[in-house]
């Protein structure tokens, strides 16, 4: 078991306990033990920080202070952490100053500042009761009056999983600057898919943190979500002269056809890929067209005339040959749209057949 506490007291012999595997008696609340130890300091500065590897479990939470006795010295600490890890570099500093900051805390500017080292990570309830003796209820009412206070989020109740109260705009400020700086690469980077967006911001984020913060991007219209992608709102970088006389033609041109794929229209406007694209997406965010697969595209009136003629066939299933039939799609650009189709739930794929989920 490896702990990090505070010396509480000052002494010239304190170098005798730094040895490895000292055999220590520890006095917890009148209550002795016998243990081997390593100890060592991880921040010299005043009061000393020290790390305690014991070869045996004790029952210590943050606050507990205890007394170690060897060869008639006394060594008096107070417990910080009992979730220690191998901390170096940048993260180390970090982390002295999260033990620091909670020398002297109460409950709640404990929990404040886990919160404030945990970031975007959050906190769960046994993170919580890592550092706290604390049952159910006494737990509920001390986050729930954190929360009044506006000092943290609620993210779950059970189990407890909270937030730094402004975490949560940090995260979506932080996928904003994400989504936002693919504008400027590649055409394909108007969207990103949600697990690369998670590894870019950190591949340990709570699914729930993620996905509140990526709604509040939607919901101020600063994003829009699809099933597996995040999209950038072309819509926000203005559109130059040229280009609002373009998206007309454009928008004409995919109507008046079946599908489009992004060749054909890069050479029908003899236009640069990235521009082609980022008219598309501005199409697509007004809902006149639909981008099927990564460079197909059709439009949505199309897509209503085909739905009218499948359920004028009136059959519960459909083969690749009745929707061939159905669309005058080549095989090319069919089985996309049929994928497009089951994404959308008005089919559902039974073998190289289409059941009807529409009525």
């Amino acid at each position: 078991m490896i702990f990090d506490s505070v010396i509480l007291n000052d002494f010239d012999k304190i170098e005798f306990f730094f040895k490895k595997n000292i055999p220590i008696q520890l006095e917890i609340s009148e209550i002795k033990f016998k243990r081997h130890a390593n100890i060592r300091i991880i921040d010299k500065a005043n009061p000393i920080l020290i790390r305690i590897k014991v070869n045996k479990k004790i029952n210590v939470k943050w606050g507990d202070e205890i007394n170690i006795f060897l060869n008639n010295n006394v060594l008096r600490i107070k417990v910080l952490n009992v979730n220690s890890n191998f901390i170096k570099g940048s993260l180390k500093k970090k982390y002295i100053n999260f033990l620091r900051s909670i020398l002297n805390a109460d409950e709640e500017t404990l929990i404040s500042c886990l919160c404030e080292y945990k970031k975007i990570h959050g906190v769960s309830q046994n993170e919580i009761r890592s550092f706290l003796r604390i049952n159910e209820k006494e737990l509920e009412k001390l986050l729930t009056n954190l929360e009044r206070k506006g000092v943290i989020k609620i993210i779950s109740f059970s189990p407890f999983f909270i937030l730094k109260n402004e975490g949560i705009d940090f995260i979506k400020e932080k996928i904003f600057e994400k989504v936002t700086k693919l504008t400027k690469k590649d055409f394909h980077d108007f969207k990103i898919a949600r697990d690369v967006l998670r590894k870019k911001i950190s591949p340990s984020i709570n699914d729930i943190i993620l996905d509140l913060a990526l709604k509040k991007l939607e919901k101020e219209k600063r994003i829009f979500l699809s099933k597996d992608f995040v999209h950038s709102k072309i819509s926000e970088i203005p559109l130059l002269e040229h280009e609002k006389k373009l998206i007309e033609k454009l928008e004409k041109y995919i109507q008046e056809g079946k599908i489009s794929d992004l060749n054909n229209l890069e050479e029908k406007f003899n236009l640069p890929r990235k521009t082609i694209f980022k008219l598309i997406y501005f199409l697509i965010e007004e809902k006149k067209i639909f981008n099927i697969k990564k460079e197909y595209f059709l439009s949505l009136q199309w897509v209503e005339e085909i739905l009218k003629k499948i359920k004028l066939e009136d059959k519960k299933i459909l083969t690749i040959a009745d929707f061939k039939k159905i669309t005058g799609l080549s095989r090319k650009y069919l089985i996309p749209f049929l994928e497009f189709l089951d994404m959308a739930g008005i089919t559902k794929r039974i073998g190289n057949k289409r059941e009807i989920l529409i009525k």
